[in-house]
């Protein structure tokens, strides 16, 4: 028996809704379900230390944080964080993938080589570092001393302390973009750039008025990736630091962290996550229309 054109679409349909349908059980019990509890728990009054019961405040917790100037030091700190360590693994990335571009023995091992980085356990790596930033211990300082030079001081000072996570991060994950890069570039089509060679195009102009905005798509979402995961990096900046010296590197997911597990105090700390999940989003929002990726 044939199936007229419309029962076909409606089973196709209904087969696909069905082998989705354990994905979107997946996703709700993972990701919609805590986001909800979160704002749930956010319009609480709720201390681990008090023997009180949880007490509805509304939105209360909301309009402590509009007074909390620690909110905005610490979320002025994340900013100082991601913005210059996107912008030079940005930078970074794109050269060497520009430099990986190119045919030669051996170029699978170097790529192969780059993954190292990002796949090591982030905590395994800033212990790593830790030592390294030791000025008694730490190899950084002690070359510094055989050339004559002034010490690092590291994560041991509040004027070196934010640069210093800065280094780690973009040791980190510069290989990450610089891979996404290099996929782009192999998969981009060659007519243009050889007609920008026939032209007569220098370097400069074929990478910046033909290779870029060829791959400018694939370039946004692995920027959309890093500026993600650098606003809620937490295991590096709590391993090295911990927030410290004093508050100096104390960025927004260190705060949240210190208000629930040292002030306990889960229903301001849940708040704090709802403004944070907020923020991020519209960034993301406003980057995805600036870049077209919303197209």
């Amino acid at each position: 028996m044939i199936l007229s054109k419309g029962r076909l679409y409606r089973s196709e349909r209904r087969l696909t809704l069905f082998f989705l349908l354990p994905c979107a059980i997946l996703l709700l019990f993972i990701v919609i379900f805590p986001l909800l509890y979160n704002v749930y728990m956010s319009v609480f009054s709720i201390n681990l230390l008090s023997q009180a019961k949880q007490k509805f405040v509304g939105l209360m917790n909301y309009v402590r944080i509009l007074t909390d100037s620690l909110f905005y030091e610490s979320l002025l700190r994340t900013i100082l964080y991601s913005v210059p360590a996107l912008v030079v693994e940005t930078v970074f990335a794109l050269l060497i993938a520009l430099l990986l571009n190119v045919d030669y023995t051996g170029r699978g091992v170097v790529q192969t080589l780059l993954m190292l980085p990002f796949v090591a356990t982030p905590v395994a790596v800033s212990y790593v570092w830790r030592i390294m930033y030791n000025p008694d211990l730490g190899i950084i300082d002690y070359f510094l001393r055989r050339l004559g030079l002034p010490i690092w001081t590291g994560i041991f000072s509040g004027k070196t302390a934010m640069i210093s996570l800065i280094i780690v991060d973009i040791w980190q994950w510069t290989p990450f973009l610089a891979l996404i890069f290099l996929a782009a570039l192999l998969s981009m089509p060659r007519d243009p750039v050889e007609a920008a060679d026939i032209d007569g195009a220098s370097r400069l102009q074929k990478l910046f008025y033909v290779i870029i905005p060829l791959i400018k798509d694939i370039m946004a979402i692995g920027i959309a990736l890093r500026l993600i995961d650098l606003y809620k990096t937490f295991d590096i900046i709590y391993t090295l630091t911990a927030g410290g010296p004093g508050r100096m590197t104390e960025t927004l997911n260190i705060h949240i962290y210190h208000r629930i597990f040292v002030a306990y105090e889960v229903g301001y700390a849940s708040a704090l996550t709802v403004i944070a999940i907020v923020i991020i989003s519209f960034l993301l929002g406003r980057f995805a229309r600036q870049t077209k990726l919303a197209d």
